[in-house]
Protein backbone atom coordinates (compact mmCIF):
# COMPACT_ATOMS: atom_id res chain seq x y z
CA UNK A 1 0.00 0.00 0.00
CA UNK A 2 1.50 3.22 -1.22
CA UNK A 3 1.62 6.71 0.68
CA UNK A 4 -1.41 7.56 -0.60
CA UNK A 5 -3.66 4.25 0.27
CA UNK A 6 -2.36 4.72 3.98
CA UNK A 7 -3.65 8.58 4.08
CA UNK A 8 -6.79 7.81 3.15
CA UNK A 9 -6.96 4.68 5.42
CA UNK A 10 -6.06 6.81 8.25
CA UNK A 11 -8.38 10.01 7.37
CA UNK A 12 -11.13 7.88 7.25
CA UNK A 13 -10.37 5.86 10.26
CA UNK A 14 -9.78 9.85 12.08
CA UNK A 15 -13.34 10.91 10.80
CA UNK A 16 -15.04 8.23 12.00
CA UNK A 17 -13.87 8.33 15.04
CA UNK A 18 -14.68 12.08 15.18
CA UNK A 19 -18.00 11.71 13.90
CA UNK A 20 -18.82 8.53 16.29
CA UNK A 21 -16.90 8.96 19.42
CA UNK A 22 -15.79 12.62 19.74
CA UNK A 23 -18.27 15.55 20.24
CA UNK A 24 -18.87 18.48 18.16
CA UNK A 25 -20.81 20.95 20.61
CA UNK A 26 -22.22 20.94 24.02
CA UNK A 27 -25.85 21.97 24.24
CA UNK A 28 -26.14 20.91 28.24
CA UNK A 29 -24.54 19.27 31.66
CA UNK A 30 -25.30 15.73 29.53
CA UNK A 31 -26.29 16.48 26.47
CA UNK A 32 -23.61 16.53 23.44
CA UNK A 33 -23.63 17.23 18.83
CA UNK A 34 -22.26 13.87 18.09
CA UNK A 35 -22.76 11.66 15.00
CA UNK A 36 -24.30 8.78 17.11
CA UNK A 37 -27.32 11.70 18.10
CA UNK A 38 -27.82 12.26 14.43
CA UNK A 39 -28.42 8.34 13.95
CA UNK A 40 -30.39 8.45 17.36
CA UNK A 41 -33.11 11.18 15.97
CA UNK A 42 -33.04 9.98 12.59
CA UNK A 43 -36.56 8.45 12.70
CA UNK A 44 -38.07 11.12 14.88
CA UNK A 45 -37.52 13.80 11.88
CA UNK A 46 -37.92 11.69 9.05
CA UNK A 47 -41.49 10.94 10.95
CA UNK A 48 -42.15 14.36 11.45
CA UNK A 49 -41.63 15.56 7.83
CA UNK A 50 -43.69 12.66 6.88
CA UNK A 51 -46.75 14.07 9.40
CA UNK A 52 -46.02 17.80 8.52
CA UNK A 53 -45.46 17.13 4.95
CA UNK A 54 -42.15 18.42 4.72
CA UNK A 55 -39.99 16.06 2.13
CA UNK A 56 -36.98 18.97 2.43
CA UNK A 57 -36.53 17.99 6.17
CA UNK A 58 -36.49 14.34 4.57
CA UNK A 59 -33.94 15.00 2.49
CA UNK A 60 -31.94 17.12 4.89
CA UNK A 61 -31.74 14.31 7.60
CA UNK A 62 -30.60 11.80 4.54
CA UNK A 63 -27.50 14.09 3.27
CA UNK A 64 -26.24 14.63 6.91
CA UNK A 65 -26.25 10.53 7.50
CA UNK A 66 -24.31 10.28 4.07
CA UNK A 67 -21.83 13.13 5.19
CA UNK A 68 -21.57 11.49 8.50
CA UNK A 69 -20.53 7.88 6.83
CA UNK A 70 -18.20 10.18 4.33
CA UNK A 71 -15.32 7.68 6.72
CA UNK A 72 -16.68 4.97 5.14
CA UNK A 73 -16.17 6.00 1.60
CA UNK A 74 -12.58 7.32 2.76
CA UNK A 75 -11.70 4.24 4.19
CA UNK A 76 -13.18 2.68 1.11
CA UNK A 77 -11.10 4.76 -1.28
CA UNK A 78 -7.66 2.98 -0.39
CA UNK A 79 -8.49 1.15 -3.55
CA UNK A 80 -10.70 3.79 -5.48
CA UNK A 81 -9.49 7.26 -5.21
CA UNK A 82 -12.81 8.76 -6.53
CA UNK A 83 -14.61 7.37 -3.48
CA UNK A 84 -11.65 8.98 -1.35
CA UNK A 85 -11.71 11.67 -2.51
CA UNK A 86 -15.43 12.14 -2.35
CA UNK A 87 -15.32 11.06 1.31
CA UNK A 88 -12.86 13.68 2.24
CA UNK A 89 -14.96 16.57 0.82
CA UNK A 90 -17.55 14.91 2.87
CA UNK A 91 -16.12 15.20 6.25
CA UNK A 92 -14.40 18.50 5.13
CA UNK A 93 -17.62 20.08 4.34
CA UNK A 94 -19.51 18.92 7.60
CA UNK A 95 -16.54 20.12 9.48
CA UNK A 96 -16.67 24.19 7.80
CA UNK A 97 -21.08 24.05 8.04
CA UNK A 98 -19.90 22.90 12.31
CA UNK A 99 -17.39 25.53 12.17
CA UNK A 100 -19.54 28.50 10.50
CA UNK A 101 -22.89 27.08 12.41
CA UNK A 102 -21.37 27.62 15.95
CA UNK A 103 -19.03 30.53 15.10
CA UNK A 104 -22.12 32.66 14.70
CA UNK A 105 -21.96 33.12 11.08
CA UNK A 106 -24.93 31.22 9.65
CA UNK A 107 -27.10 32.84 12.17
CA UNK A 108 -31.16 32.61 11.69
CA UNK A 109 -34.11 30.33 13.16
CA UNK A 110 -32.75 27.09 11.84
CA UNK A 111 -29.44 27.19 13.83
CA UNK A 112 -31.65 26.57 16.86
CA UNK A 113 -33.24 23.60 15.01
CA UNK A 114 -30.07 22.11 13.70
CA UNK A 115 -27.83 22.01 17.12
CA UNK A 116 -30.40 21.70 19.17
CA UNK A 117 -32.36 18.62 18.19
CA UNK A 118 -30.70 16.81 14.91
CA UNK A 119 -27.70 15.52 16.22
CA UNK A 120 -28.20 15.45 20.26
CA UNK A 121 -28.82 12.48 21.45
CA UNK A 122 -28.93 11.22 25.22
CA UNK A 123 -25.81 9.69 26.64
CA UNK A 124 -27.18 7.73 29.71
CA UNK A 125 -27.54 4.62 27.76
CA UNK A 126 -24.20 4.87 25.93
CA UNK A 127 -22.27 5.18 29.48
CA UNK A 128 -19.48 8.10 28.84
CA UNK A 129 -19.91 8.55 25.41
CA UNK A 130 -19.42 11.13 23.86
CA UNK A 131 -15.53 12.19 24.58
CA UNK A 132 -16.28 15.98 25.03
CA UNK A 133 -13.03 17.99 24.97
CA UNK A 134 -14.60 22.28 24.84
CA UNK A 135 -12.19 24.65 22.67
CA UNK A 136 -13.84 27.26 23.20
CA UNK A 137 -17.81 26.92 21.59
CA UNK A 138 -16.58 23.82 19.46
CA UNK A 139 -15.91 20.08 20.46
CA UNK A 140 -13.16 18.65 19.61
CA UNK A 141 -14.85 16.12 16.83
CA UNK A 142 -15.14 19.37 14.58
CA UNK A 143 -11.52 19.84 14.16
CA UNK A 144 -10.37 16.03 14.28
CA UNK A 145 -13.17 15.66 11.23
CA UNK A 146 -11.47 18.32 9.41
CA UNK A 147 -7.85 16.47 10.21
CA UNK A 148 -9.50 13.33 8.71
CA UNK A 149 -10.77 14.66 6.08
CA UNK A 150 -7.87 16.97 4.93
CA UNK A 151 -5.58 13.67 5.83
CA UNK A 152 -7.82 11.81 3.30
CA UNK A 153 -8.28 14.30 0.35
CA UNK A 154 -4.65 14.29 0.18
CA UNK A 155 -4.20 10.73 -0.13
CA UNK A 156 -6.74 10.55 -2.43
CA UNK A 157 -5.22 13.25 -4.76
CA UNK A 158 -1.43 11.12 -3.98
CA UNK A 159 -0.50 9.02 -7.14
CA UNK A 160 -1.11 5.40 -6.09
CA UNK A 161 1.72 3.75 -8.73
Amino acid sequence: MKTGGILALIGGIVSLFACFLLSFYQMGPTTYGWGTGLLLNAGYWIEAATIYGEPLITAGVIVFIIFIFGGVLQIIGVKVRALAIIGAIFAILLAVFFILLLSGALAGWYEIAILGFTFTGPTGSLGPLPLHVALGDFGLGVFVLLAGGVLSLVGGILPRD
